[in-house]
């Protein structure tokens, strides 16, 4: 077959039959190139216009095509900067599965960051199998903070309290909430007490949840005026 000039009105033709023979039939550009008679230059550029011109459309058929659909639009609904979500499978008794899997891949990701950060780390029974599934890291340089209490209301540690698990792994530094993680009863909470976390580790909490404010180093514990801090902190025990 001769090739037509690509600057004739006709060219989209021939970017089809290459669309065709390689999203369709399976042909390799060589291939391609040889049924059609012309370059493998060519047959690329066929191919990338057949794309290009809208002629053809790609339908991944695939769980993780829906899952990356859904992602996208959770993320646009409610204004996200990242959502992700994951096939689950129908055989397994597991609540966590895949979630935690990939849970734990977004928390490796941030951590390999050669720039110091301030990780917050919430409760939970996902999060926990999520932090079982994390590589062992070398990361002094980041903090890792926890934004709930750690403390159950039998006065127990809580058991899904997992930022000491994380920062054993990563060999990281930490910051516990050594807080009860809900209040037993309204009244407990408005006469909670009136305990304050050093400075410095509300200043790390603070930069966690309001990544524009870096946190206080130096003369952080020298500051004990209560207003700021204690408004940042019950605002984080009682969002």
């Amino acid at each position: 077959m001769a090739l037509r000039q690509e600057t004739s009105p006709t060219r989209l033709d021939d970017a089809a039959r290459a669309g065709w023979l390689y999203y369709v039939a399976g042909n390799t550009q060589e291939e391609i190139a040889s049924k059609l008679g012309i370059s493998r230059q060519t047959a690329q550029r066929l191919v990338s216009l057949s794309v290009a011109e809208g002629l053809i459309k790609v339908r991944l058929d695939h769980p993780i095509g829906r899952c990356m659909e859904l992602a996208a639009r959770l993320k646009a609904r409610f204004a996200l900067d990242l959502a992700e979500v994951v096939p689950s499978d129908p055989q397994s008794r597991s609540t966590t599965i895949g979630v935690a899997e990939a849970g734990a891949a977004e928390i490796e990701r941030r951590l390999r960051s050669p720039t110091p950060i301030v990780m917050a780390i919430g409760t939970g029974r996902t999060l926990k199998a999520a932090i079982e599934q994390l590589t062992p890291m070398e990361c002094p340089h980041h903090t890792i903070v926890s934004l709930t209490g750690s403390i159950a209301p039998d006065g127990s540690a809580a058991f899904y309290n997992v930022i000491f698990n994380v920062a054993d792994l990563v060999k990281a530094r930490s910051f516990p909430m050594p807080l009860p993680v809900i209040a037993s009863s309204p009244a407990a909470r408005r006469h909670r007490p009136r305990h304050r976390p050093p400075a410095q580790s509300l200043s790390f909490r603070r930069a966690a949840v309001q990544p524009r404010r870096r946190p206080a180093r130096q003369h952080a514990a020298r500051n004990h005026r209560a207003s700021p801090a204690a408004q940042d902190h019950d605002d984080l025990r009682y969002p």
